[in-house]
């Protein structure tokens, strides 16, 4: 089963600003993906950008996996997924008119975190901050100093010089067996993620179940920052 949930945050509404976050899930042949993004909030339009990437990256690491080749979870499979979302990236900021920084900045600036799972094996990874559920076991994710992450789209600015993709190379933060669930979230929901466990417990069949508990659960916690949440769950 794969949920996935949405809320614009109470700051956002303040300026009548859209929810940056986005996610998106794909399966193929029995690889499961679901990605989250979260776009830059100095930029004016950043959703763009997360809701492209999200699809991009959820369709690509499924793909990949769940192909005949039979790609494995590891490293170095995170590598070529974010290699191949930084060109992309590039393709789709060349395809905009006028100047091509002010496209990337504009746009195309947002952390990312992914969990895919194929034949008993799990792998999550992404750049930037966020929140990441492995069955019971909760990990948040440091924003680096001045609440500033990386973005994968800086490689676009900054160059293909080695230090530079090395600075923004994907870290990864699960590879292994988990029991029952992955679940990956923007950092929206840091201030209230000892809580999530509970929120993604007892969904049901309802596809709509989860959302409903976001939306409630946003506004009885007073989330500043728009939250958005993605859970592969494994149990038969």
């Amino acid at each position: 089963m794969i949920r996935g949930a949405s809320v614009i945050g109470r700051e956002h509404v303040r300026l009548a600003k859209n929810n940056q976050d986005a996610w998106a899930s794909a399966e193929h042949r029995g690889a499961r993906a679901v990605t989250v993004c979260d776009g830059c909030s100095s930029e004016k339009s950043s959703e763009v950008g997360a809701q492209l990437g999200a699809r991009w990256l959820a369709s690509w690491v499924a793909g990949e996996v769940g192909s005949g080749d039979g790609a494995r979870l590891d490293e170095a499979l995170a590598l070529r997924a974010t290699g191949s979302m930084a060109e992309w990236l590039r393709r789709v900021a060349k395809s905009f008119e006028g100047d091509f920084e002010q496209a990337v900045s504009q746009y195309l600036l947002f952390t990312f975190l992914c969990a895919v799972t194929h034949q008993g094996r799990s792998l999550v990874f992404g750049v930037g901050d966020g929140v990441i559920l492995i069955d019971d076991t909760l990990v948040r994710l440091d924003s680096g100093p001045e609440n500033a992450p990386n973005y994968l789209a800086y490689r676009l600015l900054w160059g293909t010089g080695a230090s530079q993709v090395a600075t923004l190379a994907p870290q990864v933060h699960f590879v292994g067996e988990a029991t029952s669930r992955l679940v990956v979230m923007t950092d929206g929901l840091e201030p209230a993620a000892a809580k999530v466990p509970a929120l993604v417990s007892k969904l049901g069949a309802n596809p709509l179940g989860l959302q409903r508990k976001l939306n409630v659960f946003a506004e009885a916690e007073r989330l500043n920052d728009d939250a958005t949440i993605a859970a592969l769950f494994l149990e038969a």
